[in-house]
């Protein structure tokens, strides 16, 4: 939309005032777009019927003619696959030139009409059908034979597949959601007023749709409509990107000149701590990556509810709190008043993702309640876990800019809690990563995943790093590792594949070096610079003893 893009882009509209511009904008700054689709075609289109339309009905065979903001359209037949495939690679073609595009955004997969007015009134109307914006109940779609009343629940389907079946659609979004569609991309997420209680309602949709195996459901940050009993939306959009931030994805949504939500229209306070808030996701990249692609291979979704991996009567009806993937709790701030967040912390060991302070939960009864902050939300690290994420991600505005600057972290919470299970002793601390951890900024059948294990005994301790896979595609170092609950009696001595480490950190040292701190049991190893292709390609460990 020529109009609403220097709106949305907040763009200078005299030196970018063309789409084309725009496009060159993106692709110059090295950011990728999701070019938005919809299904029906001009009417004035030769050979509608010959190429596959939907007709007037049964006994009418013209292409039915309908109305799309204000356009006369007809739309496809979408099970006349071959055709469908030709015309989006065409299309394709054609746009593959004006600038990086990732992927498509299915704005409106459901054949949207709003001329309905001829419309028959139906005997029944199924589950979820609508007439007052779709085709007639007893248009006739030719190819199956069928009225759309019958293959209603099938159109959207159809047409995602086509899409997807295209050589370049690696990513794509779709605003209809059915069972089946997480094979060909994700889906936009319901509409929602900008209210806290829709906040909560989206969260609820994303963990149920999880269960239900679409896992990739994008989360309307601050709605996609304002709302007349929400008059200041400044802190419930804060919140909502906050939360967005865990989410397999999130958008922000607009409409005419209504952008007051879009986040360059906030308080600027709010805005430096929604930019925070995606760098923080920005450094969780390897991690949601691996989560994505457990998701492709077992169905687990990355969003998850308490229950999923603590089956206790305590969890099951909890939708205010949830998981991302096996080793992260969180608890968004659900309410504009809120001063205190109710955490239930399943039975052992936690660390606050942000500061490393540990916390003890004695039963799955257990509820903690933390102070809410206005620059965060509450996280936390189930102990016992090793995480790989990205170590510096401060200023970068892009996930490509990310992936092409950034090395690795390990972020290591241990678990110190006597278990006869597992042989440990009052005096020994183990970590493990969850699971395989993908190193690869893309996915390859042999990329290169690292299995971390750790082991503390009083004075000294190991980190052990394996590989598998092929090294060769790790472009990457380990720069930074943090270990939270370790108990020592004094400041330990590292050793690294390649040397030792005894220097304390101190500010713009480029050397390797550690920081001890013994009250909150954090050790920081900065500037490690460990080479994973080369030094760990068969196995490589960090130590420490006193």
């Amino acid at each position: 939309d020529e109009q609403m893009l220097p709106t949305a882009f907040n763009l200078d509209t005299v030196s970018f005032p063309t789409l084309s511009n725009n496009f060159q904008l993106l692709k110059d700054s090295g950011k990728q777009v999701l070019l938005p689709l919809v299904v029906q075609r001009p009417s004035d289109v030769p050979n509608q019927v010959e190429d596959g339309c939907v007709l007037s009905s049964v006994a009418n065979s013209d292409c039915f003619e309908g109305k799309f903001y204000g356009k006369s359209v007809i739309f496809p037949d979408p099970f006349k696959s071959a055709w469908m495939e030709q015309s989006y690679a065409e299309l394709e073609t054609e746009l593959v030139n004006l600038g990086p595009i990732a992927g498509w955004h299915l704005h409106d997969t459901w054949p949207a009409n709003d001329l309905t007015q001829g419309c028959d009134i139906p005997r029944f109307t199924p589950r979820g059908l609508t007439l007052d914006q779709s085709l007639c109940h007893n248009n006739w779609i030719q190819s199956v034979n069928s009225s759309f009343n019958s293959q209603h629940s099938q159109y959207s389907l159809e047409v995602s597949n086509s899409l997807h079946r295209l050589r370049s659609t690696t990513y794509q979004f779709a605003g209809v959601h059915q069972l089946g569609q997480a094979s060909a991309g994700g889906f936009l997420g319901s509409a929602v007023p900008a209210t806290w209680q829709g906040m909560a309602a989206s969260l609820r949709e994303i963990m149920m749709l999880g269960l239900a195996g679409q896992s990739q459901v994008s989360m309307p940050a601050c709605g996609t409509t304002s709302s007349e009993d929400q008059e200041d939306v400044g802190l419930l959009c804060l919140r909502w990107f906050q939360l967005g931030s865990y989410m397999a994805s999130l958008r922000s949504f607009y409409s005419d000149m209504d952008n007051t939500r879009m986040p360059y229209k906030l308080p600027k306070t709010y805005q430096n701590y929604i930019t925070w808030a995606l760098e923080k996701r920005y450094k969780l990249l390897p991690y949601l990556r691996t989560l994505q692609v457990d998701w492709t291979e077992t169905g687990t979704p990355l969003v998850r509810p308490m229950f999923l991996h603590f089956p206790s009567s305590e969890f099951f009806g909890l939708w205010e709190q949830f998981m991302v993937g096996p080793d992260l709790v969180v608890a968004p701030i659900l309410s504009e008043d809120q001063e205190l967040v109710s955490i239930h912390l399943p039975q052992g060991t936690w660390y606050d993702f942000n500061s490393g302070n540990k916390y003890i939960s004695p039963s799955n009864r257990n509820i903690l309640k933390v102070k809410t902050k206005l620059y965060q939300i509450p996280v936390f690290q189930r102990g016992g876990t090793v995480m790989v994420l990205y170590d510096s991600t401060d200023g970068k505005q892009s996930i490509t800019e990310v992936d092409a600057t950034a090395n690795f972290e390990l972020n290591i919470g241990l678990d110190c809690n006597s278990s006869p299970r597992q042989q440990k002793s009052l005096s020994s601390c183990t970590a493990s990563s969850s699971t395989p951890w993908h190193l690869a900024t893309d996915h390859r059948e042999n990329g290169p995943k690292a299995t971390i294990n750790v082991e503390s005994y009083q004075t000294m301790g190991n980190i052990s790093i394996t590989i598998t896979g092929d090294p060769s595609l790790i472009d990457k170092n380990l720069s930074l590792v943090y270990i939270s609950g370790l108990s020592l009696p004094s400041t330990p001595t590292i050793s690294l594949p390649s040397g030792t480490v005894e220097r304390e950190c101190v500010p713009n040292l480029a050397e390797p070096c550690l920081s001890w701190d013994p009250e909150l049991n954090l050790l920081m190893l900065k500037n490690l610079n460990i080479d994973l292709q080369k030094e760990c390609s068969a196995g490589c460990d960090i130590g420490w003893t006193i």
